[in-house]
């Protein structure tokens, strides 16, 4: 009868530790810092710093996303990639204008829509594939098809 309640409690704790695993995994912001070094980059970009943010899901780190935006602004970007599921079925978009609005104030923002933005028909109905967009402005959405090349500014490295 002990052995039995014992099993009960440590399954009891493990499943709320899980739990809280899960909870924390989804709602806490992070950052990693990776170094690549190859002689395959092309002129301007040795020693840049790229932000990559990717699989929002609709989170949101404090109004108007402000932790977000701190953090990025703290790793001094020469650009930000925004690569797909920034919004999902559940989110809706209606954060993202100010997010985007942050981030190319930031520093040259590039967006590419992931699997989730199509499923949930959040992006224009008439492209029929990912879509690409240089974020120049606060019109997040103007939408671009193809990749011209980018270098970053010296300007965003405080030369």
């Amino acid at each position: 009868m002990k052995r039995r309640r014992l099993r009960r409690l440590a399954a009891a704790v493990t499943a709320l530790l899980v739990l809280a695993m899960l909870w924390w995994g989804n709602n806490s912001l992070s950052t990693e810092e990776y170094t690549y070094t190859s002689e395959r980059l092309p002129d301007g970009w040795d020693g840049a710093r790229i932000v990559v943010l990717t699989d929002l899901h609709g989170k949101q780190f404090g109004t108007d996303n402000v932790r977000l935006l701190e953090a990025v602004q703290a790793a001094k970007p020469d650009l930000i990639a925004v690569c797909g599921d920034l919004a999902d079925e559940h989110s809706g978009v209606d954060f993202v204008p100010a997010l985007m609005r942050g981030l190319v104030a930031i520093a040259p923002t590039y967006y590419v829509s992931g699997n989730h933005e199509w499923a949930a028909g959040l992006m224009p109905a008439a492209r029929a594939g990912p879509t690409f967009c240089l974020c120049t402005s606060p019109q997040w959405y103007t939408w671009a098809t193809k990749n011209e090349g980018v270098t970053p500014s010296a300007r965003s490295r405080g030369s």
